[in-house]
């Protein structure tokens, strides 16, 4: 049975530990912006083996939403999930807790935690508390797990989504099952196609796609001097050859409909691109379909940072690995 649940959306950090001047918190409305520090900044700092969360919130937290009585004051074993605006992602789950405790109204600092949950002289109040041995802060590359904002059927203004009507019930059993996973993301049972996330349904879409994605590669290399040959991917792990004055690229291109940059590699790709890190590009076209909304990335590896960064927007290249499984009978 899957607990009440509630989504809590807050700024970005690294470990939510109260530390804004090595962990400033981003992205967090128009408090942090202008005082550089949030209640929220605290959520997992550990006190006597308990969390104590806060969410920004105006009248309080809606009990009733998440199986209370009516005017109660409290509400136990509720599952908080913690999102925030990640800097290539947008809004993601970047952890919870389990077996929470939810409280109508802000709640004091535990007693004796005052000296240690202030902040310039101002106690930091919450709204949850949890054992910490049933909650967990995603690290930053494992946050990936999207939540819709401002979507029809998603988590609106608001920094807090109680999904308690019947359009939520699927997505409510999406996020159980990966918290249940402890934060491992499973694929789909359909087969995922080569260009991009789960399989486009519509079989003449998808070419269409993949080969205005392959053209708009070509262009863009050709442009810069390179000569192309196409190249069996499902062989080598690429799609094309790049070759210059100086240099030699195998790229991998991806195609999307859409504007998530979200796609999967083949294993054997995948194991390429960590082979040929020096040499291997990844070439994405968003809006593959609509060429004045298009965009292109292409993500190389940066050694200074260890990550693969698109040189034009910056924007790193989340990689999660994920479990998979198909059965018959």
């Amino acid at each position: 049975m899957i607990a009440p649940m509630i989504f809590c959306n807050t700024a970005w950090m690294k470990f939510y530990r109260g530390d804004p001047h090595n962990d400033p918190p981003k992205r967090g409305g128009e408090w942090v912006t202008k005082h550089k520090w949030d209640h929220a900044m605290f959520n997992f700092l550990p006190f006597y083996g308990r969390y104590y969360g806060f969410v920004q919130t105006r009248n309080g937290l809606k009990l009733e939403r998440l199986g209370a009585p009516q005017d109660a004051e409290r509400q136990d074993g509720v599952t908080v999930v913690w999102t925030a605006t990640s800097p290539s992602h947008g809004s993601v789950i970047v952890g919870w807790y389990k077996n929470a405790v939810a409280h109508h109204h802000l709640q004091e600092p535990a007693p004796g935690a005052a000296a240690d949950r202030s902040y310039k002289g101002e106690a930091v109040w919450h709204h949850f508390s949890a054992p910490v041995s049933e909650s967990k802060l995603l690290d930053r590359e494992h946050r990936v797990f999207r939540v819709p904002r401002r979507k029809k059927g998603g988590m609106g203004q608001s920094n807090v989504w109680y999904l308690d009507k019947p359009e939520h019930a699927k997505f409510r059993a999406r996020v159980w099952d990966y918290i249940q996973r402890d934060g491992v993301l499973t694929t789909p049972p359909k087969q995922a196609s080569k260009h991009g996330g789960p399989k486009q349904p519509d079989i003449e879409k998808r070419l269409r796609i993949e080969r205005r994605a392959m053209k708009a590669a070509q262009r863009h290399y050709e442009a810069q001097g390179y000569s192309i040959v196409p190249v069996p991917s499902e062989k080598l792990g690429w799609d094309l050859q790049a070759t210059g004055y100086e240099r030699q690229v195998k790229v991998e291109v991806k195609g999307l409909s859409g504007d998530d940059i979200l796609a999967e590699l083949t294993p054997n790709e995948y194991a390429k691109m960590r082979e040929h890190k020096e040499s291997y590009e990844l070439f994405v076209l968003t809006h593959a379909l609509e060429p004045k909304a298009a965009k292109q990335f292409v993500f190389r590896y940066d050694v200074d940072i260890g990550k693969w960064r698109d040189e034009t927007s910056g924007r790193l290249l989340n990689i999660q690995r994920v479990m998979s499984a198909r059965v018959s009978a």
